[in-house]
């Protein structure tokens, strides 16, 4: 009853090298697994009492992303608008991996721009 969810749940939703609905189903497979202890990637273990709030913050997280990304394709400079959204913004402190959080933040919100861009070329 413990799982060992690798980079599938970190102190920050993080996607760089893979993919954004991928990550998000994921989360969804993981909820309601009646886990004891979750071993994530990085960062302390979730207890059980902490998992299913840790996987909705997560969702959370991952659907603000979506938004801002989905506001900043649209703009003139959308790199420059999505500097402005720093991590907090999103529902996650920037504390976690010694303020680490936040580079992820920002590689994550490059990534699902980049994806979006590739959609719009499709």
């Amino acid at each position: 009853r413990v799982l060992f969810a690798a980079d599938t749940l970190m102190p920050v939703p993080f996607f760089l090298d893979g993919s954004y609905d991928d990550l998000v189903t994921s989360l969804h497979n993981i909820k309601g697994g009646g886990y004891e202890n979750v071993i994530q990637g990085h960062g302390e273990i979730i207890l059980r009492g902490e998992i299913e709030h840790k996987i909705d913050a997560d969702l959370s997280y991952l659907q603000c992303i979506k938004e801002h990304v989905e506001i900043a394709i649209n703009r003139p400079n959308p790199e420059k608008y999505l500097r402005s959204v720093d991590i907090e913004k999103c529902g996650k402190s920037r504390i976690p991996l010694n303020g680490e959080v936040q580079n992820l933040h920002e590689g994550n919100m490059k990534a699902l721009l980049k994806q979006y861009r590739a959609i719009q070329k499709a």
